[in-house]
């Protein structure tokens, strides 16, 4: 049954940017890899896209976040990297059990060095 086989799996929220408008993109996947998502959306995007991080989560969560961020929407689920959003994606990543899209760099070293904040 898919609808098992999905309930057992890890569903994530994931933010990725992308490094020519520095958008984020916050998204869920039902899928058990973060970076498994990125590939797919790099084969569509122009430029280079970077996993910033992920988290636990389902749709209701990525709803809530996509509301409390709606005036910082760009189209869909990209939004500006408005330091509301980083403040509230470094937020749930903090609250929640969280893993970083590159291990040898935390999120907050990252926006600093390419000056979001």
């Amino acid at each position: 049954n898919a609808g098992l086989f999905r309930l057992w799996r890890q569903a994530v929220i994931y933010f990725i940017q992308e490094s020519l408008g520095f958008h984020i993109k916050i998204g869920f996947t039902s899928k058990e890899d973060a970076y498994e998502r990125l590939k797919e959306l790099q084969t569509s995007s122009p430029g280079e896209l970077v996993l910033l991080g992920y988290t636990d989560g389902d749709e209701s969560l990525e709803n809530k976040i996509h509301v409390k961020l709606g005036k910082h929407r760009v189209f869909g689920e990209w939004f500006k990297p408005h330091p509301q959003v980083l403040a509230l994606i470094i937020g749930v990543m903090r609250a929640k059990k969280y893993n970083m899209g590159d291990p040898g760099e935390n999120i907050t070293e990252f926006f600093y060095r390419t000056n979001q904040f």
